[in-house]
């Protein structure tokens, strides 16, 4: 029925694309716009949109505010390529190119102004930050297929890269947003251009509360209404010098309260939460001689993780029969990544060569551990229901021998070097890169990249490669914990991509398909070891996922119709495993009319049944009033009919959001 649902609205977006049309600006052209874009992401280097030989999407600040998007995934919610879901604490996560990730989707890479958001000890950008702001951001350059031949490890299926604000762009803006469930959104950003400096300085403070329905815990069969809470505080400073001197500072405070344990009981979030706190710097010098182009740099980062586990909530009956406190726990973990990267560029007789090497160092050197219980045994106990088996004592700290996960330290090196010809009819990009890791071994990760004008508008690309993932240390150390084993010896996994695509562009209409291919060999998944223990591990067997996705923009009536449909045609291996948990179809429709007092913008995503969980579908609203030059009054309606959305999870389903109605303010000079 769902499966029906998407063909109907994707022959509906192709019929109205055919109807005459009026431009919503006599001055507008698809073309031209796309004709003077530069872009950085893929290339590390700003060049001409055109000239770049990788299929790639850039969402411009005029789209964003359209859209009504506030944060990262409402943004990757319009797109089919990528599904957006909750896992089952209630946090955000999201999957790409046809594969569901783990719950800290370690397989697409965030970078703030090119810098990577990657946390060591999980693989991920979003355990860094699991509500990345688009309120500082003038532009996202999303870049698909394998990217860690440019940006190192884990930029697997793809690389979103935020670009903030110069002071070229606007002097200041800020805002609130909040909406109807009790969340709130503010932000403040500041540039300023003095003294030979340049630089950005912005805030972002965010709640994000989740009024969910009805939840029944797998174990004594209490129900309860649930909802998490999850707390965001960024701040971002970008400076540069006429010296090319540059320093940048992103910072996170990010604290959430759970409304389950980790058994899936029911509980009040006192003792089941994390807090978590991260630092990024980068300082470096970029200075040209000549042809010659040379930028060398210093990293250090610093993350923090207090999360406390409440296995066994004191106001069940069972669980207070074992302790009046019931079974708490308190995990602490510091980690820190720091080291050099040297690269230098230069313009040779057919194209341009940029080399560069990088030295660096991940260290977890401290781990806590503070409970009533010893969590190797007790928990088996508890799952078994073989309360006699359960001891408790004093809350305490835990020697060495019952932490659940080891201190450990990585080294890596990784000098890489990249090719880039851009011609009139076409251009090639080359990457490669060689990294050895001390606690992994050595890998190679490659990616070829060509483009070939077939006319003045139409676009063929090519893009084949190798990235890797390298396991986290979570996956690698996790110890003592009978619901979840680490495994020392992890292999390296590589995603070998194959990725053609065309692109036509035009003055009115644009339209883009891409056809994917992976093969993943040594997927690092859970591999079941019993009923109640899973264990970090190799697959055996090669994964291999194809798909494609069509995108469509047409002026339409002082507008824009657009649509977005996305297939994936296949899975095979470990499909009876939730890597396999992903939409076979996902699709988005909308319309945007754009006018000078207002902008109003309708969509609907449309979700094909996964696994056991049914499809559904969502309508949205966006309206945007713009009073005056320097403000404007925003509304935008999530869910707009109030349909029923469920997520897979581990344990079945659990609901998602209900109708929300956000209202905020922005002012921007």
């Amino acid at each position: 029925m769902v499966k029906n649902k998407i063909f109907a609205f994707a022959i509906g977006v192709l019929c109205s694309l055919s109807l005459s049309s009026k431009a919503q600006d006599n001055n507008f052209s698809y073309y031209m716009v796309e004709k003077e874009l530069e872009v950085i992401s893929a290339t590390k280097e700003y060049v001409s949109y055109t000239s770049v030989p990788r299929y790639m999407r850039v969402i411009t600040r005029e789209e964003l505010d359209r859209w009504g998007v506030r944060n990262l995934f409402d943004l990757l919610r319009k797109f089919p390529e990528f599904y957006v879901r909750k896992t089952e604490f209630y946090l955000n996560a999201v999957g790409a190119l046809g594969l569901k990730q783990s719950y800290f989707s370690e397989k697409v890479q965030v970078l703030i102004d090119g810098i990577p958001m990657m946390d060591p000890s999980t693989g991920s950008s979003f355990s860094t930050n699991n509500n990345f702001s688009l309120d500082n951001v003038k532009r996202v350059e999303i870049v698909y297929g394998p990217m860690t031949s440019l940006y190192g490890f884990n930029a697997s299926l793809a690389i979103i890269n935020l670009i903030t604000y110069d002071s070229d762009d606007l002097n200041f803006k800020t805002g609130t947003y909040v909406n109807t469930d009790g969340s709130n959104d503010s932000y403040f950003v500041k540039t300023f251009n003095s003294n030979h400096w340049k630089g950005l300085l912005s805030l972002d403070y965010n709640e994000e509360k989740g009024p969910y329905k009805e939840y029944t815990d797998p174990i004594f069969g209490l129900s309860s209404s649930i909802s998490a809470y999850h707390k965001h505080f960024t701040y971002y400073v970008k400076l540069k010098h006429d010296s090319g001197l540059y320093f940048n500072f992103y910072g996170v405070n990010r604290d959430s309260t759970f409304p389950i344990s980790l058994t899936g009981l029911i509980t009040d979030g006192d003792n089941t939460y994390t807090d978590r706190v991260a630092y990024i710097n980068k300082i470096g010098l970029r200075r040209s001689f000549g042809e010659i182009n040379v930028d060398t740099s210093l990293f250090y980062n610093w993350f923090y993780l207090k999360r406390g586990y409440n296995i066994c909530p004191a106001d069940y009956p069972y669980c207070a029969s074992i302790d009046s406190s019931g079974l708490i726990a308190t995990e602490k973990r510091y980690v820190r990544n720091y080291g050099v990267n040297t690269e230098v560029s230069f313009r040779a007789a057919n194209g341009k060569v940029t080399t560069g090497f990088e030295l660096s160092q991940v260290d977890m050197y401290k781990t806590e551990m503070a409970a009533n219980f010893i969590p190797a045994t007790t928990l088996t106990a508890l799952l078994l229901g073989n309360k006699t088996a359960v001891q408790t004592f004093p809350y305490r700290e835990l020697s060495d021998e019952d932490k659940i996960l080891d201190e450990a330290e990585r080294t890596i090196v990784s000098p890489y070097f990249q090719y880039f010809f851009s011609g009139e009819r076409y251009s090639v990009l080359t990457n490669v890169r060689w990294d050895r890791s001390s606690d992994v071994g050595s890998t190679l990760s490659y990616s070829l990249s060509g483009m070939f004008k077939a006319s003045e508008r139409t676009f063929l690309k090519l893009n084949v490669g190798k990235s890797v993932r390298i396991p986290s240390f979570e996956e690698m150390y996790i110890k003592n914990n009978p619901v979840l084993l680490g495994n020392r010896d992890l292999k390296y996994e590589k995603i070998y991509s194959f990725m053609p695509s065309v692109e036509y562009t035009g003055d009115t209409f644009k339209f883009s398909a891409l056809f994917y291919v992976s093969l993943i060999r040594d997927m690092i998944y859970k591999r079941e070891i019993s009923k109640i223990t899973r264990k970090w591990d190799n697959a055996s067997e090669d994964v291999r996922v194809k798909g494609f996705v069509l995108s469509l923009n047409k002026n339409f009536f002082e507008g824009e119709v657009y649509g977005e449909l996305g297939r994936r045609m296949s899975f095979k291996g470990i499909e009876g495993t939730s890597c396999a948990e992903f939409p076979s179809w996902k699709g988005v429709v909308g319309y945007s009319l754009i006018r000078q007092k207002f902008d109003f913008d309708v969509n609907t995503e449309a979700y094909s049944r996964v696994g056991d969980v049914p499809g559904y579908y969502l309508v949205n609203m966006v309206f945007t009033f713009k009073p005056m030059r320097y403000a404007s009054l925003g509304l935008r309606i999530d869910n707009l009919l109030d349909r029923k959305v469920l997520y897979p999870v581990s344990s079945g389903a659990i609901e998602g959001e209900g109708r929300i109605l956000w209202l905020g303010l922005d002012i921007l000079f």
